[in-house]
């Protein structure tokens, strides 16, 4: 499975995750984990951010830093929708942390 990439004012960005970037992701939702977020419907904030943790510039090996990436995942959100989003990022937890499922 190839990693997902999105673009944003002409910039392409890739959603990849690493087990530190999920532990940071849980630390910013609250300390929920992320398996219970999505066995359960997550609310906006938790998905935006989730997402969010996951955004790198195509390309590159450090991640987007949180507050510029939450305005991309804004972005995100508006023109692909929700669901998109949710989708989006359940597909990159299970191809790049498939240890989370087993």
């Amino acid at each position: 499975m190839a990693d997902f990439t999105f673009d944003v004012d002409g910039t392409t960005y890739e959603l990849l995750y690493a087990e530190k970037r999920v532990e940071m992701a849980e630390s910013a939702i609250g300390n929920k984990s992320i398996i219970s977020v999505f066995t359960a419907q997550p609310t906006l904030r938790e998905t935006k951010t989730i997402f969010a943790y996951g955004i790198r510039e195509s390309g590159q090996s450090a991640w987007v830093n949180p507050t510029q990436a939450i305005e991309l995942a804004g972005k995100y959100l508006q023109e692909h929708g929700y669901a998109q989003m949710i989708e989006a990022v359940s597909d990159s937890l299970m191809k790049d942390c498939g240890f989370l499922f087993q």
